[in-house]
């Protein structure tokens, strides 16, 4: 403070009017008020500067100066008006914005409590520096190379997300927007199919700021806040700058903001491949705020890119979901042409697959095979019907079916009434065991067959032949055929090995395994 306001350090007798007047003609850019008044007086130098017509103002003429913050362009008023602070705090150095009219000036302000004998004025002097409007245009290319920045975060962070990260990276993203508008809180909600409700599903709060995601969940938007529900719908924009001065038709929207902290609120409508998904928004909770153009502009600029991801998103896991129906539906069409029809065992094509598979890869380990043929089935046919002969087979198709994956090996239908055993890993031994077992659980079905040969119950024959005889797939079917049509001629309902030509046990040719 320059010591030209010291010149009432030591002035005698009462001369509160004659240090006014002194301070008002000094050749300084000054306001000064006694120390508890509401008088305000300007100095002549300041009066001129700003083109007022008067000096003094009071609570009936209102000064017309007014404060705004450089950093960020809040008014500065109440508790964080200049004058305020001075008063209180006697000691003033503050870098403002000054506007008087539609004069704006980058101005530091620097004050002093002086005294004029009992008489205590506060004393601020104004150093009014460029005027605004020249800062300002520096300040737009700032805000233009933030703005820039900006995005350029936000579209690096979103342009290849990955599904798994993509929720963590709106968010983020969220952060830096509500960081460059300076607001409180920024989000996305999303609609279900039928627009009817509304999921908080990102949220950003600054520090300090209570977060309202897990509330807002399954929130029926026509039911509760109907006024909103129809703006965002129709204009794709919801813009409050003062909830307080929302229509009376937007009651329950005043409520709920209200009961949230939002003084001010702006929600652009967010749309992936055409269709409404839903909306990005973001609060004010210090006080109304008066949205620019550029603001709107931007948070619609951040919906796209938000909506480009989710559009990606949704069309990378459709492709996805497109991928896994088709591998799903080509393993059930493989299982399907793999199938016999009518026993649900592996069908004669597939038998061969897996007999060519096995040969190729039998090494030390071995491969066996077993041919199994229903006796006397065509006369079984003949007594009972087609109905129960196709029962038949199937009961005994899962007999064989349990004993092959016991072993795991690979039952199928050959052919009409016969089917196979394909037993890897097996040698003769196992085989014939394996080749009982078929016999006891066939008889263990107990099936009626009274016009049989030689029982009243269905029977089996089997031929069986392992690879230590056979030289490729095809002379172990032969090999195992022979030794099957060797079973049938022996009487039925036994097992015969190739190239043993004699029955495996007596006990099958009479009925031993009923």
């Amino acid at each position: 403070m320059p010591a030209l306001l010291d010149v009432g350090a030591g002035l005698p007798g009462p001369m509160t009017n004659n240090y006014k007047n002194l301070l008002q003609q000094l050749p300084s850019c000054l306001i000064f008020k006694q120390k508890n008044s509401s008088t305000l007086y300007l100095s002549d130098v300041l009066t001129q500067h700003l083109s007022l017509s008067q000096t003094t103002f009071s609570d009936d003429v209102p000064c017309p100066i007014q404060f705004y913050c450089g950093r960020t362009g809040d008014a500065l008023t109440g508790d964080a008006s200049p004058l305020v602070i001075a008063e209180h705090h006697h000691a003033l150095c503050q870098q403002v914005v000054l506007q008087c009219g539609a004069r704006r000036f980058y101005s530091h302000l620097q004050s002093k409590l002086v005294s004029d004998n009992d008489t205590a004025w506060l004393v601020i002097e104004v150093t009014l520096n460029q005027p605004y409007q020249t800062h300002q245009t520096l300040s737009a290319w700032q805000e233009k190379l933030s703005f820039s920045m900006m995005l350029s975060a936000i579209s690096t962070r979103l342009i290849n997300a990955r599904d798994d990260e993509a929720d963590s990276l709106i968010e983020q993203s969220l952060g830096t927007f509500g960081e460059y508008l300076k607001a409180q809180r920024c989000y996305l909600f999303c609609f279900s199919s039928d627009n009817a409700l509304m999921d908080n599903t990102h949220e950003w709060v600054a520090p300090g700021v209570t977060p309202f995601k897990d509330e807002l969940q399954q929130v029926p938007v026509a039911e509760q806040l109907p006024y909103f529900d129809t703006v965002i719908k129709q204009d794709h924009a919801f813009v409050v700058g003062d909830v307080e001065e929302l229509p009376a038709t937007a009651a329950l929207e005043k409520a709920e903001f209200q009961r949230e902290g939002i003084r001010a609120v702006l929600c652009v409508a967010v749309h992936v491949n055409d269709d409404l998904f839903g909306f990005i928004g973001c609060d004010f909770l210090t006080g109304p705020h008066c949205w620019t153009e550029h603001e709107i502009k931007s948070i619609k600029l951040i919906g796209e890119m938000v909506s480009e991801t989710l559009s990606s998103i949704t069309t990378r896991q459709s492709l996805q979901r497109v991928q896994q129906e088709l591998l799903q539906a080509n393993a059930r069409l493989k299982v399907l042409v793999n199938l016999d029809g009518l026993t649900h065992i592996a069908n004669r094509r597939h038998f061969d697959e897996t007999l060519e598979t096995q040969w190729r890869s039998i090494a030390e380990s071995g491969l066996s095979l077993l041919f199994i043929d229903v006796d006397n089935f065509k006369h079984y046919n003949d007594n009972y019907g087609h109905q129960a002969g196709d029962e038949v087979l199937q009961a005994i198709a899962c007999v064989l079916d349990d004993v092959a994956d016991s072993l795991n090996g690979l039952a199928a239908r050959y052919g009409g009434e016969e089917f196979a055993i394909i037993l890897p890993g097996q040698q003769h031994k196992e085989a014939t065991t394996a080749a009982s077992r078929v016999m006891r659980a066939v008889s263990t079905l107990n099936i009626a067959f009274a016009s049989s040969e030689k029982t009243d119950r269905v029977t089996v024959s089997i031929g069986l032949a392992d690879s230590m005889s056979a030289t490729s797939p095809q002379s172990l079917i032969n090999q195992a055929d022979a030794a099957l049509y060797k079973a049938k001629q022996s009487g039925r309902n036994t097992i015969v090995s190739f190239p043993t030509t004699q029955r495996a046990s007596n006990r099958m040719a009479t009925g031993a395994y009923r």
